[in-house]
């Protein structure tokens, strides 16, 4: 299988000074406006941008500073009170719609890494729906359904004391991400499908995905893909959620049709290869005030995946400093597993392959103003993409949040 660099096609790449104006245009969005709908109108605006400053002091493509920016405008609207949603519960049905507008650089060309080091890094720049769905309660306590666009790892696959890591691998596991044609239905492309949540009791939790195995949007080169010629990505999770922030769960995801089999021609173009599937999971719990641990793995069955498995771990610590209450940190790693057969043909044909790509990063996170956080991060990866003839990567980065 073909390489997937960070989920999207590529296109032209905007100039880096284009990332500023999105961060001063969200600094100009008008913050009254989401204060007001969140105090019970139908429709909620939400507003978010981030700004990084990757430096790459020595990787396998080289070294470089690339700037990396995102806006992220989103809304949601309480269908029960906007449109008189015929639903059970008049609160339990409502939409969403997120658009994004990515631009600057792309970092982890430098670095080389097969995990990524930057959560917002995309390959193809410019603006696109990210996102665009229903959902509404069943009768009888039926679960909730969700229909439409939407990323996967906002259900599934998820952490919630990783989620400050800047590295892409602490989202949703890479072995899981970077599958499909153009990758798994997540951050920057979703893909569309349906998703039904149900809940057996105050602390369990069980749900199911059927997605489109190729993941677009308007905005991205095609667009969106309503044939389903490619087949569809199903993933299931079931997991117990207690008190404290405390959570075990498994999940599993399978595709229907192997790489290159397209609807009506029954089998891949390489006949060996299989549909992908695995399996994952995940646990996390606080240790003692402030502090949280997680760990979590998953592994991929041999059918056209890139890697063989991956697992994180780690701690989140919050407050970082006691005197500072709006401050938090964290510390992660994350190793990314290669098949066996990408490791023999590195022997075959050259360069040699290490069995696996690890990456280590420590992270620190202060809210300045009620809109404003700052955040620098160390990465240090040993064996980017498993090559044992390249220098170990370190980043150094800078990232600046605006909420508002």
């Amino acid at each position: 299988m073909a390489a997937i660099p960070l989920k999207t096609g590529s296109v032209t790449r905007p100039r880096a000074r284009l990332v500023l104006p999105l961060l001063a245009g969200a600094v100009t969005w008008p913050a009254a406006s989401a204060a007001a709908d969140a105090g019970g109108r139908a429709i909620e605006l939400h507003a978010q941008a981030s700004l990084d400053l990757v430096g790459v002091t020595r990787g396998g493509g080289g070294h470089g500073l690339e700037p990396v920016g995102v806006l992220d405008v989103s809304a949601d609207v309480d269908l029960g009170r906007a449109l008189d949603w015929p639903a059970p519960d008049r609160q339990g049905a409502r939409a969403h719609v997120d658009f994004l507008a990515n631009a600057g650089g792309q970092p982890n060309t430098l670095a080389a890494t097969l995990q990524g080091i930057d959560n917002l890094e995309v390959t193809g720049q410019g603006v696109r729906l990210y996102q665009v769905w229903i959902e509404t309660s069943l009768p009888g306590g039926g679960g909730e359904v969700r229909v439409g666009f939407s990323d996967l790892n906002s259900d599934f696959y998820a952490t919630d004391a990783a989620c400050l890591l800047m590295g892409p691998a602490f989202g949703m596991g890479p072995e899981l991400s970077r599958t499909g044609s153009l990758g798994a239905s997540t951050y920057p492309s979703s893909a569309l499908g349906v998703r039904w949540r149900v809940r057996p009791s105050a602390q369990t939790y069980g749900e199911i995905a059927v997605v489109n195995a190729r993941a677009g949007v308007l905005g991205d080169p095609g667009g969106p893909d309503f044939s389903f010629r490619d087949g569809v990505l199903t993933v299931t999770e079931a997991g117990w959620a207690g008190e404290g922030k405390v959570k075990v769960a498994i999940g599993a995801w399978a595709y229907s049709r192997a790489p290159g089999a397209a609807a009506g021609h029954g089998e891949p173009a390489d006949p060996v290869q299989r549909p992908a599937r695995g399996a994952y999971a995940m646990a996390e719990a606080p240790l003692r005030a402030g502090v949280r641990a997680f760990i979590r793995g998953g592994f991929a069955g041999a059918g056209g995946t890139e890697l063989a498995g991956a697992w994180q771990a780690g701690l989140r610590l919050e407050p970082a400093i006691s005197s500072r209450p709006n401050s938090s940190a964290s510390f992660g790693v994350s190793q990314a597993l290669l098949p066996s057969s990408a490791i023999a043909r590195g022997h075959d044909l050259g360069p040699p392959l290490a069995p696996t790509e690890t990456e280590v990063e420590a992270t620190y996170a202060e809210k300045l103003t009620p809109h404003l956080s700052i955040q620098p991060d160390i990465q240090y990866i040993h064996r980017p993409s498993g090559r044992r003839d390249v220098k170990d990567a370190a980043v150094f980065s800078l990232r600046l949040t605006a909420v508002l």
